[in-house]
């Protein structure tokens, strides 16, 4: 059961009150008080009392939570104290793809040097899938290069042309019959589009996207129009206009990818 001392000591660690932590600690024994004190700092990002608080918390599993709340705060102090006390080398853990999906890349540069390449691999693909292209830029240094074509593929997808240019450099752009274009071109994301064109099999695209509209011919006359008298690119960026025309066109939906 808490005592006044067990609630105290929680708000304290939460309020970052050095002080009050200090005068607490040695009354209070519970290590679940302990813990969720730990947590309640690490979360809110007082990084001294974290320091006071570790040497009473023995259990890792504990310290990976306060962690993991430091890391998806953004609170990089915090996740330096905790990261040697955290079990984090055993096992793979959310931290790192918490940090970069929400666009920490300090701490994310912090997790980077201790996490293995699959964990990694998820944290890129969790920078991309919400326009981080700062922690991308991390990321990309460790992550594998398959994992770089699907973050290419997804940052597409979604339409963030600032990941896409992080990306290209270091992905090959005509993975799966450049789905990344594809994939931009359905979209509608023109920025994207103007990416990729150049780097990708444009025809491949411009084929795909002729089959699709196989069944009405204005569309298909329109493309080899298009292709006769236009650049690939002008061709791609002209094809969004003929998809707003089309939405009812089931086979026109880009699948969305569950990360």
């Amino acid at each position: 059961m808490e005592t006044a001392d067990h609630t105290q000591l929680i708000n304290a660690a939460s309020a970052g009150d050095i002080q009050k932590v200090e005068e607490l600690l040695p009354m209070v024994s519970a290590p679940h008080t302990n813990s969720e004190a730990l947590f309640q700092a690490a979360q809110n990002g007082h990084a001294r009392c974290i320091e006071i608080l570790l040497p009473q918390s023995k259990d890792q599993s504990e310290n990976m939570r306060a962690l993991i709340a430091a890391a998806k705060n953004g609170h990089a102090q915090c996740v330096e104290r905790l990261i040697p006390c955290s079990g984090f080398f055993k096992k793979d853990n959310c931290a790192l793809s918490l940090a970069a999906a929400n666009g920490h890349a300090d701490v994310v540069r912090l997790l980077m040097k201790v996490s293995p390449k699959q964990t990694v691999d998820d944290a890129l693909m969790a920078a991309v899938s919400n326009g981080s292209h700062e922690c991308a830029k991390e990321l990309i240094a460790k992550a594998s290069r398959g994992a770089k074509n699907e973050a290419l593929i997804e940052a597409a997808r979604c339409g963030y042309a600032s990941c896409v240019e992080v990306l290209i450099p270091v992905s090959h752009t005509k993975a799966k019959d450049s789905q990344a274009l594809r994939f931009a071109v359905l979209g509608q994301h023109t920025q994207c589009i103007e990416l990729l064109a150049d780097v990708s099999d444009s025809t491949k695209v411009l084929a795909e996207l002729q089959r699709v509209f196989y069944h009405k011919p204005e569309v298909w006359e329109l493309f080899a129009q298009m292709m006769e008298s236009r650049t690939q690119r002008t061709a791609l960026t002209a094809a969004i206009a003929l998809r707003r025309d089309t939405t009812k066109n089931t086979d026109l939906q880009a699948p969305v990818k569950k990360i």
